[in-house]
């Protein structure tokens, strides 16, 4: 028996040098994937996520701009800790 194996990438997630990818590349795909569960979704789209996981791009997007990275060991913040 013979296994192939062939990993997968996805080019916005995995750049191929270590640059910090594009972010309006990012804020596009977030766009698009938020537009496509919204008519997927319809009425029970929850808005409220939507705007919360946004932030948290535009901090992300902030922080990448400015050099810094976020500590690892920071607690991770959801919509309820909030």
């Amino acid at each position: 028996m013979t296994l192939a194996w062939a990993p997968i990438t996805a080019s916005s997630q995995q750049p191929e040098d270590d640059s910090i990818p594009n972010p309006a590349e990012i804020r596009a795909e977030f766009e698009a994937e938020a537009d496509r569960r919204r008519s997927e979704e319809g009425e029970d789209f929850d808005e409220e996520a939507y705007q919360f996981e946004r932030v948290m791009l535009d901090r992300r997007s902030a922080l990448d701009e400015s050099g810094r990275r976020p500590n690892p060991n920071a607690p991770i913040l959801t919509p309820e800790s909030r």
